[in-house]
């Protein structure tokens, strides 16, 4: 028997297909749905001068064609290659498999464009595979130790200063890490995926830093309105602004307030004026911050620049990570050249300090806790209390549209701080932002 020369061909669905049952060729008509999965093709029989019976010997492809191509190969050589019995066949050498996922991205049902296309390829072309060469890392089987998928974080700074790299940009690369772990354990090539053992800093859970959890001051913010207006007049400066507006006066994530659109705009039926009425994106939970008018007529006023699933956008990009790292990098640059004019802020400034900028005005002003961890997607109250107890007031507003009186003491501290001939002291804890 071990000397019959033949070779079966089927396709084996991995953990992550919906089919459980393999998948033969040629395909019967109940099974060619099935069949265009793109899990991997192997070949189970008997080969010349082979004692056994082989079982599930990987071709190293999911094309049928190819396959046979290969089984032809094997025929003809009457026994299996060398390099087949290997316990690290190609399939799971760490190149193969960072190309296999770049293709399977591009050929998925869901398609990605082009700017996040580079992105991975620039994280795992740029960073991976260099760090695997370096370390003389061959297999993908290594990245199952969690010390050496901790190693490969650690090798992650920012190339022009040598020094570590921003949370956001450190989460954008650990989210391609972990996606391309999860599809080497989709695809049996490694069993657990490490990248998710690894913890990462994000802003919302930043350690309670006196520099870290302050929000701009009246004057502070009025500097940068002063440098947006300096700004040439063109639609990135309008939609900057709006931008800046919408961050600082609702709350709303950065990653959120690209992705808002018209239809996401509620009209406030009890108190008059308009809500910001959406699903953020990382906690699930509804938003309906109250939209000051003035913001809602920036928004108003800008033309619409994208449009996905029946929904026009105000900002470019919106459906692409890309899009905010682009608005934070323009928030940045203007804090930068708001300093550069008009002097250092009173503390380190990031554009996520637009956000604590509105949960510290709020609760200065009274407004209360439950509401405000409402508008900013907290899990709980406690969230709040932790990072903005010191802000926290006795409570004098306890209707959410009432919360509007809020904005009417801000707007109040800003006309005095622009009173001609009149010296006003501003002290954060007045001041209310």
């Amino acid at each position: 028997m071990g000397k019959n020369n033949t070779l079966t061909l089927y396709r084996r669905h991995t953990k992550s297909c919906t089919n459980t049952k393999p998948t033969y060729y040629p395909a019967k008509s109940k099974d060619r749905r099935a069949d265009n999965c793109g899990c991997p093709i192997v070949a189970t029989g008997y080969l010349a001068f082979e004692p056994k019976r082989i079982q599930h010997l990987s071709l190293g492809t999911n094309d049928w064609t190819q396959a046979h191509s290969v089984s032809a190969e094997l025929l003809k050589a009457g026994r299996i290659p060398r390099a087949q019995t290997d316990l690290a066949p190609k399939s799971t050498a760490v190149e193969y498999a960072v190309d296999r996922y770049l293709t399977g991205r591009i050929k998925g049902a869901k398609p990605i464009s082009p700017p996040t296309q580079k992105i991975f390829e620039g994280h795992l072309h740029g960073l991976l595979i260099p760090f695997c060469r370096k370390h003389r890392i061959v297999n993908i089987k290594d990245f199952e130790l969690r010390d050496v998928s901790a190693r490969f974080v650690e090798t992650w700074i920012n190339t022009r200063t040598g020094e570590p790299l921003a949370i956001g940009t450190k989460r954008l690369h650990m989210q391609v890490f972990r996606a391309f772990l999860a599809f080497c354990v989709n695809n049996d090539w490694i069993k657990k995926n490490t990248a998710k053992l690894i913890p990462v800093e994000s802003p919302d859970d930043e350690d309670d830093d006196e520099t870290k959890r302050h929000g701009l001051e009246i004057h502070e913010y009025q500097q940068n309105l002063a440098t947006l207006d300096s700004y040439p007049n063109t639609l990135e400066t309008r939609r900057l602004r709006a931008l800046v507006e919408l961050v600082r006066w609702c709350g709303l994530r950065i990653s959120d307030a690209v992705k808002f659109n018209q239809t996401e705009v509620k009209r406030n039926e009890n108190g008059g004026g308009f809500n910001a009425n959406f699903i953020q994106q990382k906690t699930g939970k509804r938003c309906v911050s109250p939209i000051p008018n003035e913001v809602y007529e920036l928004l108003q006023n800008l033309p619409h620049d994208g449009e996905c699933d029946g929904k026009r956008y105000w900002f470019k990009d919106c459906v692409t990570v890309r899009a905010t790292q682009h608005w934070e990098t323009e928030i940045a640059r203007l804090f930068e050249v708001s300093q550069e004019q008009y002097g250092t802020f009173a503390y380190r400034m990031t554009p996520h300090s637009l956000r604590h900028t509105f949960a510290i005005q709020h609760l200065s002003n009274g407004t209360n806790i439950k509401f405000v961890s409402k508008w900013l997607g907290h899990k709980s109250i406690k969230t709040t209390e932790k990072y903005y107890s010191r802000w926290i007031k006795s409570t004098v507003i306890e209707s959410e549209y009432e919360a509007l009186r809020s904005f009417e003491e801000t707007r109040r501290k800003i006309a005095a701080l622009n009173t001609p001939n009149k010296v006003v002291a501003i002290r954060q804890d007045a001041a209310g932002v």
